[in-house]
């Protein structure tokens, strides 16, 4: 009876409490808040609305809490009804980071991850996320080799690792490994790459990740790196909506080499024949004087884009979904990009133990490209050099003139007729499923499909240019790319007491990739106007070929944490790939990191300067299957045609022993946050890789040019420095400023043995692709050393630079340079303004300790060898006439000056560079002000924004463009690409 009184009375002392939660900021309700009885396991969630109910006692204590808002306390004291503001937490926000597989609270992690937040690249004029990397974390190298808008990036991430195989990162875009690259490669025209498909605006975040214990979960794919794309989801509230539009113009981020004017032209053409004993003069008419450049650039190059979202939900279920149209005109004449994509992600909880997710998106995207890269005379980049300025663009009856005085095209007319269009249809979906089995033990499944069709068109017309020998042609490719990926995993959480959590997981995943090209190719077109190849008299080519590719995982992660100070990650992950023969395809690789909060001990929590304080060290074993399909088998080709009758012939030696390149990566760091002021991270970072996938040199004898074995070692090390500082913080006023540095090199430090037990370096004329004891590609070339002031001829150090001289070409020994294309220091400096609404962005990003070589001075600085058939810098004006002149130039001789246009330093610039990146100026109105208007707007922002409007070269003569492609085999060339692009773009952005 006692008891049962106690009971009665105790529960008449527990009655039912409401109220809601709002955001303190907008007033409207919070949903999916945790609302628990402090000391209790008591506790409800709020609705859609931000309403709850919950029973209580007049002595009990609430906790508000949810992620993004500051943890909030009352006490209860009889009331009935409680309402409760929460405030906004950034911090909070900024600790958690995306790996991809999962959400980790960034003071844990032990892993090296920089992250890129939506605000920094939303509204960015840029086709493509990857361009928006650049200068956005440490360790991360974007160059931009190509300005067409679309074209792809170069990225590396803390350097190259490899030789000869892939050394780009993994892209993974919501947990799902997808293509990155570009599938078009069949002709010389702008590349169109695949991240340009997607919407800037679409973007949650950016997770770059850069050790083995961050990248351990995508195995040997993550080994270059991990760029992981987090989208934008629902959220639970009333409907909102976001429209943003942007217009602007856009010019060369830097002009280039300027071109002789006619008048300057015509007096090295003279000059060049007098030094022979010739007197001729140029077939200048006297007043022409076109320049090409300006005529083939785009006066009005305008970008434009438009974008709407919506996000809604309740506790039960959210939606996304955004519709965004893009369109950029390119710098030259008849380039633009054009896009329309569009998403839709959906996410349903029947209950409180199942969460089912979905994400749509869809994208159309054309590029309008050029003939770039290379030496075409349908080049207008080359054109712009090679063309005469004697030569007008316009015939009297305005039509084009294509009666020029040399081989090379008018580009206009090109532009105008000729057609190189590349069109991507892309869909990506995913599906996942997430099931809590009982508490802490979760089970999740996700299907990711990403389907891409690429159609490409390259039409040369029949009456002028590369077309007209053969009466038009026209090339056209069909390229589809299917890639799926199926991901299932466990992840379970063991509280063994208040200091000791562990959490594991175990996944299996599965991805397949299906490609398939189909190309045709004829000439000869029977009317002016016709483009199509069924229009094509003469069918010249066709071809397919389709290769696919499979991965196979099992990987165990698992981490530990002691009372919130210590911190372990480990995993051990079994990968196959089908790109090994039987017996090789198995990998196995790990990592293991721990990481020490030492703010968290008494002796560090005395020191009142100090917010934040921890050590952390990661080392792993990674691998790269980065090479093509069935390189270990040898295979036969069944497309020979010898004495009218089919045939077959060798096509590749194949190596059966190919297996895995792996890689031991080390990372030492370093995480503090200072007198509430000054927060940054220190990195050091060391990879060694071993049986580099080498492609070694055979002798032709044995009818194959190379063969791909495991062999050799190079080392890539270097360190990172994040810092940034709150100058100013107050309600009205805040000025914050971030430094970032790397450091990064390598060295190659073993090669494959020939049969005499010597290396087998590979070297060119130009550089050290691999040697031992240099950096992969350094430069090795004869030494420049200058024009010789008593006669005008060109000079070359024998042997070494201040020792003796000569000027005869094939006596001056190549040396190795002491830079490569790659640079070795590069980073950004940012800045971020905000007062009473007004902001001011920057970002300005810095590149040292490299240098870059130009590809065509052979014929643009030629000395008189190629001076009577096409233009010339503007630089060859500087050049020797008489005995002690000091010229940058030799004397100027019709049919060159001893060799002097050939391969040497004289042709090698410092690449290092200073770039103001991005600019934004804009202005937040009120949100006071907006309500008092009470138009249904709840946000506006208009905004001015610049993309590479300034940038400094700090070498005198380097006249192109400092970036240029940091990989492959053009990596540090100056060549003939569309330069990058200098942008002005105003904005409006109101949500409602």
């Amino acid at each position: 009876m006692l008891v049962l009184l106690m009971t009665c009375a105790a529960w008449a002392q527990n009655y039912e409490l409401t109220g809601r939660v709002t955001d303190k900021d907008t007033g409207e309700g919070v949903p999916g808040v945790t609302v628990q009885v402090k000391g209790t396991t008591t506790g409800v969630g709020t609705d859609a609305d931000g309403f709850y109910s919950i029973r209580v006692s007049e002595n009990s204590v609430l906790i508000f809490s949810s992620l993004g808002y500051v943890l909030q306390e009352v006490k209860v004291r009889n009331r009935t009804t409680i309402d409760v503001a929460l405030a906004a937490d950034s911090k909070q926000l900024e600790e958690v980071i995306v790996t991809g597989v999962g959400i980790r609270d960034k003071h844990a992690f032990t892993g090296a991850i920089g992250v890129v937040k939506s605000e920094s690249i939303e509204g960015m004029p840029v086709p493509a996320i990857d361009m928006a990397l650049q200068g956005s974390v440490t360790g991360i190298t974007v160059s931009t080799p190509s300005g067409t808008p679309g074209a792809i990036q170069d990225i590396l991430i803390r350097g190259v690792s490899s030789v000869n195989a892939s050394t780009r990162p993994l892209i993974v875009i919501d947990g799902i490994p997808v293509e990155s690259g570009e599938l078009q490669n069949t002709v010389a025209a702008s590349e169109l790459g695949v991240l340009s498909t997607m919407n800037m605006n679409d973007i949650e975040s950016i997770s770059v990740l850069k050790d083995a214990v961050a990248t351990a979960p995508y195995g040997a794919r993550g080994t270059n790196g991990v760029v992981v794309i987090t989208t934008k989801s629902g959220k639970s509230g009333k409907p909102k909506f976001t429209f943003s539009v942007q217009r602007g113009i856009s010019d060369r981020a830097i002009d280039g080499p300027a071109s002789l004017s006619s008048a300057q032209w015509a007096e090295l053409y003279k000059e060049s024949w007098a030094a022979v004993g010739i007197d001729r003069e140029a077939n200048w008419d006297g007043v022409t004087d076109t320049d090409w450049g300006e005529e083939m650039k785009h006066d009005e190059s305008i970008q434009q884009s438009y974008d709407l979202s919506m996000s809604s939900g309740n506790d039960k279920a959210t939606v996304y979904a955004s519709v965004s149209y893009d369109h950029m005109d390119g710098v030259e004449k008849g380039v633009e990009f054009e896009r329309l994509s569009g998403k839709i992600s959906a996410s349903f909880t029947p209950n409180e133990k199942i969460v089912i997710s979905n994400s749509l998106t869809g994208s159309f995207v054309e590029q309008l490209g050029i003939l770039e890269g290379g030496g075409y005379f349908g080049n207008p980049v080359l054109a712009r050099y090679f063309m005469l300025p004697i030569d007008k663009p316009y015939n009297e009856d305005g039509t084009y003139n294509t009666n020029l005085s040399n081989s090379a095209y008018n580009p206009m007319y090109i532009a105008d007729n000729d057609i190189s269009r590349s069109r991507i249809t892309r869909v990506m979906n995913n599906t996942s499923f997430s099931y809590e089995i009982y508490k802490n033990l979760k089970f999740t499944s996700r299907l990711g499909l990403d389907y891409i069709l690429n159609a490409d068109k390259y039409y040369r017309n029949p009456d002028y240019g590369d077309g007209e020998d053969n009466g038009g042609t026209v090339t056209e490719t069909f390229t589809q790319n299917i890639n799926w990926v199926w991901q299932n995993s466990l992840d379970y959480r063991y509280e063994l007491d208040d200091k000791n959590v562990f959490d594991f997981k175990a996944m299996q995943e599965v991805q397949k990739n299906n490609y398939h090209r189909l190309i045709g190719s004829g000439e000869s077109f029977a009317a002016t106007g016709l483009t199509g190849l069924n229009s094509t008299a003469k069918k010249l080519d066709a071809d397919s070929w389709a290769d696919d590719w499979s991965i196979a995982s099992f990987t165990g992660l698992a981490s530990y944490a002691f009372d919130n100070k210590l911190f372990i990650d480990g995993s051990l992950r079994r990968e196959g790939s089908s790109k090994f023969a039987d017996g090789n395809q198995w990998g196995t690789f790990w990592s293991v990191g721990a990481g020490y909060v030492l703010s968290n001990e008494s002796f560090v929590e005395s020191l009142d300067f100090v917010d934040f304080l921890k050590v952390r060290a990661s080392y792993g074993v990674t691998g790269n299957a980065g090479i093509d399909e069935n390189e270990y088998q040898t295979m036969l080709a069944y497309d020979a045609f010898y004495n009218d009758r089919p045939g077959i012939k060798p096509d590749q030696i194949g190596n059966p022993d190919l297996t895995w390149e792996t890689a031991g990566a080390l990372d030492l760091g370093l995480d503090f946050d200072l007198f509430g002021r000054l927060s940054g991270e220190f990195s050091y970072f060391r990879k060694q890789s071993k049986d580099l996938l080498f492609n070694v040199p055979l002798s032709r004898t044995m009818g194959h040019i190379e063969q791909r074995i495991n062999n050799g070692e190079m080392v890539n090390r270097g360190v990172e420095l994040a810092l940034n500082v709150d100058i100013f913080k107050t309600q009205d006023f805040s000025w914050s400023v971030g430094f970032q540095y790397t450091h990064v090199g390598n060295e190659v430090t073993k090669l494959p043995k020939d049969d005499k037990g010597e290396d087998i370096e590979i070297k060119s004329a130009v550089d050290y692709e691999a040697v031992v004891g240099y950096p992969t590609k350094t430069y090795y070339m004869p030494v420049w050393a200058g024009v010789d002031p008593d006669n005008g001829k060109p000079r070359w150090y024998k042997d070494k630079i201040g020792g003796e001289m000569t000027s005869v070409y094939r006596e001056a020994n190549s040396i190795v340079q002491d830079k490569s294309p790659l640079p070795t220091d590069f980073g950004s400096i940012t800045t971020n303004i905000s007062f009473k609404g007004i902001y001011v962005r920057a970002n300005l990003y810095y590149s040292f300790g490299n240098q870059v070589r130009d590809g065509w001075a052979y014929y643009m600085m030629s000395d008189g060898a190629f001076t009577v058939a096409f233009n010339q810098y503007a630089s060859q004006f500087d050049r020797w006439q008489e005995p002690g002149d000091i010229a940058k130039n030799p004397q100027i001789i019709i049919g060159g000056n001893s060799s002097s246009n050939s391969n040497s330093t004289r042709f090698l610039y410092d690449g290092d560079y200073l770039r103001l990146k991005n600019l934004t100026v804009g202005y937040k109105f009120p949100d006071a002000l907006l309500k008092k208007m009470n138009i249904g707007i709840t946000g506006l922002d208009v905004y001015f924004l610049g993309a590479n409007i300034w940038t400094k070269t700090f070498d005198d003569d380097l006249e192109y463009d400092p970036e240029v492609r940091i990989a492959g085999d053009d990596a540090g060339l100056l060549t003939f690409n569309a330069a990058p692009m200098k942008t002005y773009t105003f904005g409006l952005r109101l949500n409602f």
